[in-house]
Order: C-alpha cells, then sequence, then structure tokens
C-alpha cells in the first residue's frame, strides 16, 4: 500500500481476542475491528518506503509476521546522499537514500555513470562516484523502472591543499589524496599512493593527470590512517597516524634525503585578504617596563607545519585605522595578526597579543576577499618548554637538535608558534604562546618536527628526523603551601613556573612566576596581583603586597608600587636573582 496509510487490510490467524491492538511498522494501524478469533480488519497508518513487521497484541499473547506488509512509494525517489560531497577525483562510495531503488539499474553523478553501485535494499543502494571535470554541485540520477534526479544533490571539490598538509573533517568512508612534485608544484601522475602496509590492500591506488586519487571502501572507511606515495624516480613521503578527509604531499625527483619545507611561493595559487583590526588604538598601551619597537604584523596561517612562507605585502601591516592587505593561498586558512616588541640589542621579536580569523576561503587564484574582521584579544604570556630526548650518538659528535613545528588549526593549517628558541639546559623554551587556546584560538595541539645531524661529517650524515603530532597545550601549574597538616597542593592560573616568594605578613606571601605576574597568598587561597613585571621575575623583598621590589633577568629592577612598576637602573646586565 501507499506510504501515505489508508489501505484496508485483512489479518488472518488464531486466538484474536476483543481487546487485539494491530501495529503496522512502529505505528498502530485505525479502525481496529476483530471480527472473530481469526480475522481483524484494519487500516494501515503511514509508513516509510520497504517491508514492515506487522504486529498482532493482546493482553495475554503477542504475534508478529516479519516483513508482513509492504509501503510502496509508487514511483523511484531520490531522498538524500550521504556524503553528499567529494573529491573530483571521483572513486568515493557513497550511500543513496530513496524510494524503490531496488528497480534501478543506472546511477549518475551529473552527465558521468557511476564507476560501481549496489542496491542494498529498496531504500539504499551504494555507489562509487566518477570522476569529474566540473566542481560544484550536480544531479544525482536514478534509471531504472522509472527516471529519478536529485538536484543538487552532490558537490564536487578540488581536495588539493596548496603548501600541502591534512584538511577537512574526520575521514568518512574515503581519503582524497593529492601528490606534487616539490621542486615545480606541479601535479605528478601516476604516482603509487597506499593506505597502511599491507601490499593487498585495497586501499591503493594510482594517481590521475591532476595527481589525485580517493581511497575508499564500500563498508567505510575511518581514520586515523597512515598513507604513502611514491614514483618511480621521486623519492617517497608517509603521512602518519591522522585522521582528515583530505591529505596533500610534495616528493622530489631527487633520491636525496628531503629537508621539509613549504613549497615556492610562487607555486600557491594566490589570492588577496583585505580586513580590518578592532579597536586597534587600545593595543598599543605600553606594558610597564617594556621598551622597544612595537609592531603590528598579519599573514595568512601556514600551510604546513614547517613554517609560514615569507609576507611581502607591504599592506601586511596595519594602516592607522587598522585596515590590512595580505596574501592568501586557495583553499580554507586562517589570518593571523601579531602585536610584538622588539626589545633594544634583540633580534628576536617578543610577541604581546595576538587575533585569529578562521576559516577565510579562496576559491581560486586571483582571487580578493573582502571583510576579514579580528581582535588582538588573546596575550601571548605563555611558554612551552620542549625535551627533545636523548639523541642517538656519533663518534664525531652531534650537532644540537633542531625543532620546529606549529599549532594545528584543522583545515585553516597552522599557527607559526615555534620560532626564536631559547636553550634552558637540555630543553628549548618557546615563548610568546597564547595563554589559552580556546575560540579561534582552538586546534588539534602542536606538532613538532625535530632533527639532528652528525657533526664534521660530509653533508651532515648521517641524519636523524622525528615528527610527533597533536601535543595538547600543558595544563596550569600547582604550589605546594605548608601548614600543620603538611603540604597542600595550589593551582595556580598560569602555565609558568614560581620563581620568587616572599613573606610579607605572618599568613600571606607574594609570589611572582616565570612571566612576570604576581600573586598572594592568604593561606592556601590564591590571588592574582595587581601588577606584572615584563619580564620573569627572579627575586622579591618588601613587607607588603602592594609595594615592594622585583628582579629578573638583565640586571633589570623594578619597583612596584599597586599597579605601577617602576624601572629602577641597575648599570649591571646579569640576572639578578634575589634581593
Amino acid at each position: 500500500g501507499p506510504v501515505e496509510g489508508g489501505t484496508p487490510v485483512l489479518l488472518t490467524g488464531s486466538g484474536f481476542g476483543p481487546d487485539a491492538t494491530v501495529r503496522i511498522g512502529p505505528l498502530p494501524a485505525t479502525a481496529v475491528k476483530v471480527l472473530d478469533q481469526g480475522n481483524i480488519e484494519a487500516i494501515t497508518p503511514p509508513g516509510t518506503p520497504g517491508r514492515v513487521d506487522v504486529v498482532v497484541e493482546t493482553q495475554a499473547f503477542g504475534a508478529r509476521i516479519q516483513g508482513g506488509f509492504t509501503y510502496d512509494p509508487g514511483k523511484t525517489r531520490v531522498l538524500a546522499v550521504e556524503p553528499d560531497f567529494g573529491s573530483w577525483a571521483g572513486g568515493a562510495w557513497v550511500r543513496i537514500y530513496g524510494w524503490r531503488l531496488d528497480d534501478v539499474k543506472v546511477v549518475m553523478f551529473g552527465s558521468e555513470e557511476a564507476v560501481e553501485k549496489q542496491v542494498l535494499s529498496p531504500v539504499l543502494l551504494v555507489a562509487r562516484t566518477p570522476r569529474s571535470d566540473v566542481l560544484g554541485p550536480v544531479p544525482v540520477l536514478l534509471f531504472g523502472g522509472d527516471t529519478a534526479m536529485g538536484d543538487a544533490a552532490f558537490a564536487y571539490f578540488d581536495p588539493r591543499l596548496s603548501g600541502g598538509g591534512t584538511w577537512g573533517g574526520p575521514i568518512d568512508g574515503a581519503l582524497n589524496v593529492t601528490v606534487l612534485d616539490g621542486s615545480t608544484g606541479k601535479a605528478v601522475p601516476s604516482a603509487f599512493v597506499m593506505v597502511g602496509e599491507d601490499p593487498h590492500t585495497p586501499l591503493q591506488g594510482i594517481t590521475d593527470d591532476r595527481g589525485q586519487v580517493t581511497l575508499s571502501l564500500r563498508d567505510g572507511l575511518q581514520g586515523p590512517v597512515t598513507v604513502h606515495g611514491t614514483k618511480d624516480g621521486f623519492s617517497a613521503y608517509s603521512v602518519v597516524d591522522f585522521d582528515a578527509a583530505n591529505a596533500t604531499f610534495y616528493i622530489s625527483p631527487s633520491p636525496s634525503p628531503e629537508n621539509p619545507a613549504n613549497p615556492p611561493p610562487d607555486t600557491y595559487g594566490n589570492c588577496t585578504v583585505r580586513g580590518r583590526i578592532l579597536d586597534f588604538g587600545k593595543y598599543f598601551l605600553k606594558p610597564p617596563g617594556v621598551e622597544g619597537n612595537f609592531t603590528v604584523r598579519c599573514s595568512a596561517s601556514a600551510p604546513t607545519m614547517f613554517g609560514a612562507p615569507a609576507e611581502n605585502n607591504p599592506k601586511a601591516t596595519p594602516d592607522q585605522y587598522g585596515r590590512f592587505e595580505v596574501t592568501g593561498r586557495t583553499g580554507e586558512f586562517a589570518v593571523v595578526c601579531g602585536l610584538s616588541v622588539t626589545s633594544p640589542g634583540d633580534y628576536r621579536p617578543r610577541t604581546l597579543r595576538m587575533g585569529v580569523a578562521r576559516h577565510i576561503f579562496c576559491a581560486k587564484a586571483g582571487d580578493v576577499v573582502e571583510g576579514v574582521e579580528l581582535s588582538l584579544s588573546m596575550e601571548t604570556d605563555g611558554e612551552l618548554f620542549v625535551n627533545a630526548g636523548p639523541t642517538p650518538q656519533w663518534p664525531g659528535g652531534v650537532s644540537a637538535p633542531y625543532v620546529t613545528g606549529g599549532y594545528e588549526l584543522g583545515s585553516d593549517g597552522y599557527l607559526a608558534l615555534l620560532q626564536y628558541p631559547l636553550e634552558a639546559g637540555t630543553r628549548l623554551l618557546f615563548r610568546g604562546q597564547p595563554r589559552e587556546f580556546v575560540g579561534p584560538f582552538g586546534g588539534y595541539g602542536y606538532s613538532f618536527y625535530g632533527t639532528l645531524s652528525a657533526k664534521d661529517s660530509t653533508n651532515g650524515m648521517p641524519y636523524g628526523v622525528v615528527m610527533s603530532q597533536r601535543f595538547q597545550p600543558p595544563g596550569q601549574s600547582a604550589m605546594l603551601v605548608g601548614g600543620e597538616a603538611g603540604f597542600s597542593v595550589v593551582p595556580i592560573a598560569s602555565r609558568f613556573a614560581v620563581t620568587a616568594m616572599r613573606a610579607v605578613a605572618e599568613d600571606r606571601l607574594l609570589v611572582a612566576d616565570r612571566s612576570g605576574r604576581t600573586y598572594w597568598t592568604e593561606g592556601t587561597d590564591l590571588y592574582l596581583g595587581q601588577a606584572s613585571a615584563p619580564g620573569p621575575i627572579l627575586g622579591l623583598f618588601g613587607q607588603s603586597i602592594s609595594d615592594f621590589w622585583a628582579s629578573s633577568t638583565g640586571g633589570a629592577v623594578y619597583h612596584v608600587v599597586g599597579a605601577d612598576v617602576l624601572p629602577e637602573p641597575t648599570g649591571v646586565s646579569s640576572d639578578l636573582t634575589g634581593i
């Protein structure tokens, strides 16, 4: 009967009582009339296409006929395609939901026939998408007993990511891989791509003339996965343990080991992005004790974890109204602006604040994206210590480890946060990290690429690399406060080590950390102080939480009165570790 319901039916059996009820599918039938113990009349409720169970129940017993009634949609229909988008390379398995699909003989995506299809039920079939020469939505057409069309039911896109990397949501049935030439940036056709290490896996294929291939399973593909790609006469490349629907990487025609880097900027599809920084002027209030040259500069997010290409647009430095212009790339990315200061005698800029605008999209080279807005609302007083761990040994010795990387934003690329490291014993210290990774700074964690090479050998060989991905930022610090009952752990709203303490009353401590923040305690309660120094506080002296002296690195001494931090000349440049 029709899916709208309303079909009179007669049920025959035995033992029907006057209290019998009837369900056809999940819904109760209407106008139920028990004629006798062997016959019931009823009217079918609305239903969905296909076979459903018929159930008769009394207070004492029940009976079921599996698939006892079939709802007929009347004609073939396309209701939904899932997923409803895919790479124009074709080859992805998709699910097509509809009515009367058991009669379908041909499935078309636009003007191209599906590579494969299989009818699973009257309401579901699966098909592999064909290659497309057009981007954007196309109709899905079904031919069989009759014809059905889902208008704009599926959309093709180009999964290539200029600069390389992974993007898109988690893998949902298909992985789209693009292989590019590391020396020219052009597509590499006929490259071999494989997921995992099993040489017999069905998840392997050859790239087309666009350097692209889609690997998919009819029963679904989920991440994380590891994908490898190579070609005769080229190097090999692997993307390890990731869960993103699209991956782009570069292989080199040179068989020598590669130093990872972004491709030359002229291989990108470039576009122009214009925007402004909201409340631009208020961010130039000079922090207490900070001296140097203040600048604001904007750029597109890094396409890979190996750093951002140089921003050559002179308008990347905002004008007096906060308006800027940067060079973006085709695909999806973020725009990042930072306020930094370069102190006298120090070539390393120190970032004070950052702002990010997410999910900026450039469809094709030469496009202009207007109206981007962001605020420099995130303080970057965070620190990150990185320890490379034990290193391999070499008779002639090894060079110090080099670490680069970034903070992954998913489809938007990376924040180039791991720059200008400072040596801190056996560790590297990266300053200028966001205080929190929330809001537009939310992402998947830090990714690191570490290198180590031998000293006094030809071309630095042997040479070792290690890559770690998606490390979450460290949490807050804690302080131990002793009392009659022993030590209590007091959380500190900071990601920095406590570097100085001073008792200012019987039950009150003045506390400072590496960022220059000050705190005070009352018992085991901790409160944020009014003042912050521009650098780490290494020593404290005073009898009040509102009037004290602090010493710092580079011979700096500050007299703190209330919220004012007053620099005091010392005439020395050594770190002053106590007062």
